[in-house]
């Protein structure tokens, strides 16, 4: 596919590269009308990657400073000529870009996809990402979503504060082995758990944290006055937990398929066996899915009872990810990012059993799954340098944003589904994911039935 453009001025013409060439593929080139010779590239770096897919469209702004490049990565670039600089990125199509153009007062850029659809996607609207700076790992946001507790550097918890960007709150944790903490904290931010390096776990009541001599304590008695329990796990290395959102209940790995669940209100109370690679409560609190090969089982955390033990495709392999949607129905579980070659995503229905579908796309393995707070959208990221959204309905991917300069790890949505947050090699970034937000929510032209 061959796309050029001539800028307003005549001195430019803008060509599409769709084949490797001097080390770089889907690029553009701008050639000088007067002498014929080539006078940039852009990027202008060869080691710069923008578009990942065919470049099928290219428009100049009024202006002529500004250009506009469609591509089949779903994509549009904004690139400022006089700097040579790519000044903008445009995601949201849900298919491939086959057609851009400036509207007349240069204040927006029309696209047409391959869905169909007629976009308008404003130029000069105001970026609601954010940064904070740091190596922190996000673990959860509160209910409210004006805070999100974090783990700097796996070894220190702390509370940030949304509205300031700092952190509170500051509690130093255990060393993490294997560099990974494994720990947890319920929704209501009372109830922190800290897995111990050669087994067991220290649990905190956040409001009344104290640290001195806790570790002497083999079991917090159920009349203890002390504002954390220490809970021995048999020595064993502890490789995940998970916390009911009310606090009262705890699941702990054993690294030998089986696992504990803890009741918090009595420490001294023996936990109770079961058989499972992995375990996750639905935010909502009624649902807790425990997890071993080919096989789920549903309980209802109050009283613990079994609702269902159902059969299922595939296996939970070793570092694969998991994700529960809210209300504990949708449950997706990547392919094993080691040993497994697919990197699709199964989604399937923890009331049946059923498989619902599987999302695929990514080209390596799945490091991060995270539910929208509707579970109607999946997010993904991937070792591929990819976060993609999918449609949890059909799972047909919607948007796929590559990162190469900065991957992305850990992903949580907002309460209210307008963020999300990731850990970079930055710090935490904060993508806009609201609906009404032009950069992800265009608005379409013409009449269509189509959801976006």
């Amino acid at each position: 596919m061959n796309a050029l453009a001539f800028s307003s001025d005549g001195n430019s013409v803008v060509a599409a590269r769709n084949i490797l060439r001097e080390g770089s593929i889907f690029a553009l080139d701008v050639w000088s009308t007067a002498t014929g010779v080539k006078a940039a590239n852009l990027p202008t770096s060869r080691d710069a990657v923008e578009h990942v897919g065919m470049l099928s469209a290219i428009a100049f702004a009024p202006s002529g400073q500004l250009l506009a490049s469609g591509s089949h990565d779903h994509s549009i670039r904004l690139w400022a000529l006089g700097s040579r600089e790519c000044v903008d990125r445009l995601y949201g199509n849900p298919s491939e870009v086959w057609a851009v153009a400036f509207s007349a007062d240069g204040r927006g850029v029309l696209s047409g996809a391959k869905d169909g659809m007629v976009r308008f996607w404003p130029t000069n609207a105001p970026s609601r990402e954010k940064l904070y700076e740091g190596n922190w790992k996000p673990v959860k946001f509160s209910k409210d979503g004006r805070v999100l507790a974090v783990i700097d550097d796996q070894t220190r918890f702390a509370l940030m504060n949304l509205k300031t960007g700092e952190p509170e709150d500051s509690l130093q944790l255990n060393k993490s082995q294997f560099g990974f903490w494994t720990g947890a904290i319920s929704d209501d931010f009372r109830t922190l758990v800290d897995p111990f390096p050669d087994g067991g776990i220290r649990v905190w009541d956040l409001e009344s944290k104290k640290s001195a001599d806790i570790r002497r304590q083999e079991r917090a008695t159920a009349g203890s006055t002390s504002s954390t329990a220490v809970i021995k796990s048999h020595g064993i290395y502890v490789p995940w937990t998970a916390i009911s959102p009310d606090g009262k209940g705890l699941l702990t790995g054993t690294g030998n398929d089986s696992m504990l669940w803890w009741n918090l209100q009595d420490p001294a109370e023996a936990p109770l066996c079961l058989v499972g690679k992995a375990a996750l409560f639905s935010r909502n609190g009624n649902v807790l899915v425990t997890l071993l090969d080919h096989s789920i089982k549903v309980w209802t955390p109050k009283d613990r009872s079994l609702k269902g033990d159902l059969a299922v495709e595939g296996s939970v392999g070793f570092l694969a990810s998991l994700a529960l949607s809210d209300d504990g129905y949708t449950l997706a579980l990547s392919s094993a990012p080691l040993t497994e070659t697919e990197n699709a995503i199964r989604m399937l229905d923890t009331r049946s059993g059923k498989l619902l579908g599987a999302c695929k796309g990514h080209t390596q393995g799945v490091r991060g799954l995270a539910f929208s707070p509707d579970g109607e959208t999946l997010a993904s990221v991937s070792d591929d340098s990819t976060l993609r959204f999918w449609n949890v309905a059909t799972q047909q991917e919607l948007l796929s944003i590559r990162r190469l300069a900065e991957p992305i790890r850990e992903i949580i949505f907002s309460p209210d589904g307008n963020w999300l947050v990731a850990k970079t090699t930055g710090g935490l970034r904060f993508l806009d994911a609201s609906r009404d937000h032009v950069r992800t929510r265009p608005a379409s032209l013409g009449n269509s039935s189509a959801r976006h």
